[in-house]
């Protein structure tokens, strides 16, 4: 992997290690991707909060988990303007080698 200390500490932020059996895989951590797009359009939390009807320590608790739901994913999308579904989906294709195909038989 190349990159600099803050990419490399940046991906651990955004990934989070999971154990299955003896093989270690990374898990996209979605509520770190929120409070860095929050960080990078110089949002707070508790103005997330806000434009989510949530409060602050609600907000904190939601972030601090790896998986949300999709309806909260999707109201997030729209205020941050940014794709969480496609680093998704980017996240899926580096797991199957980079090659795009997720599998799907599109007959």
């Amino acid at each position: 992997m190349t990159g600099n200390r803050s990419e490399i500490y940046l991906l651990r932020e955004l990934l989070e290690l999971v154990n299955n059996n003896d093989e270690k895989l990374y898990d996209l951590h979605f509520g770190n991707l929120i409070k860095y797009q929050l960080q990078r359009e110089g949002r707070s939390v508790n103005w997330f909060a806000l434009q989510m009807n949530s409060d602050r320590s609600n907000m904190y608790k939601l972030l601090n988990r790896s998986h949300l739901d999709s309806s909260f994913l999707i109201r997030a999308s729209i205020l941050l303007r940014h794709d969480f579904f496609r680093d998704a989906t980017e996240y899926l294709k580096t797991l199957n080698g980079n090659d795009g195909d997720l599998g799907h038989d599109d007959k």
